[in-house]
């Protein structure tokens, strides 16, 4: 989600993931570095740089990671078993380099 002023009225334009993804194409397919679109308010043109439409585009997860996050959720039994003994691991770790873990004493 991309937000933005129109620089006349001062009214807040959003655009939405899909509609950035449209605003891109537009104005690579028209050659510039900018998408301009009318405020909705006063009908003046607003200029929104691609660059920074760019930085707000959802990320994509590489493939090495995709499938690593696929494989980690199968196993269900596996998974958590596995998930435990890496948590108690810092924990012991921690102990030995004498840094403080909030615990409740009772």
């Amino acid at each position: 989600m991309y937000s933005t002023r129109c620089t006349h009225c001062q009214q807040i334009i959003t655009l939405k993931g899909e509609e950035i993804q449209a605003a891109i194409n537009e104005a690579e397919a028209a050659g510039r570095p900018h998408y301009e679109m009318r405020c909705p308010r006063c009908r003046k043109p607003v200029k929104i740089q691609v660059k920074m439409l760019r930085l707000k585009l959802p990320r994509e997860i590489p493939e090495s990671l995709d499938g690593r996050a696929a494989g980690e959720g199968q196993g269900e039994g596996q998974g958590e078993g596995q998930g435990e003994e890496q948590a108690a691991e810092p924990t012991e770790e921690s102990a030995e380099t004498g840094t403080r873990r909030s615990k409740r004493r009772g």
